[in-house]
């Protein structure tokens, strides 16, 4: 993504910032000397936007996914959200979810995408982790399925648009 390198570092080093405090942080909005608006909750949710409006960032913990995410031509499996992102500038867009799943078949998430036009670009795996690189006319994502624990498995999604070729 670009947003004017200033400002994204001045945003993810308050992001990081902020999500290190923890449940400390007051609700309501900031504003940072350099023009990065912040809106915090006590639940976690994070969001920064820039006054001239070139680029915004959305952080929520669990319950659904983030705002804007493109579930209709991006479909994800079943199970709990537990946290998402979306990020965005005049030009790009992207998005990530994590899923809490029951069961690990990465197999299952693969199926969904290629259901929708997506085809496999890339697959390894390593670690407890199954990843594939998709794309579709309109998206490219990584999905990773990935083994926490016998008590936790995640499904991750980082969505982007896909490139013009």
């Amino acid at each position: 993504m670009t947003i004017p390198t200033r400002r994204a570092a001045a945003a993810i080093g308050l992001f990081l910032a902020l999500t290190a405090c923890g449940g400390g942080v007051d609700d309501g909005p900031k504003l940072t000397p350099d023009g990065v608006s912040v809106n915090t909750s006590k639940d976690g949710d994070i969001s920064i936007e820039t006054d001239d409006g070139t680029g915004s960032f959305t952080s929520a913990t669990g319950g659904s996914l983030p705002d804007g995410f493109p579930a209709d031509e991006v479909p994800i499996v079943d199970g709990e959200v537990q946290s998402g992102i979306s990020m965005n500038n005049d030009a790009e867009e992207g998005y990530a979810a994590v899923i809490v799943v029951k069961q690990a078949d990465h197999d299952a998430a693969v199926a969904l995408l290629t259901a929708k036009g997506f085809t496999v670009e890339d697959s390894f795996s390593g670690g407890g982790t199954e990843t594939s690189q998709m794309k579709s006319p309109s998206w490219s994502v990584m999905v990773s399925t990935t083994n926490v624990d016998p008590e936790m498995i995640t499904v991750s999604y980082t969505v982007r648009k896909a490139e013009e070729p």
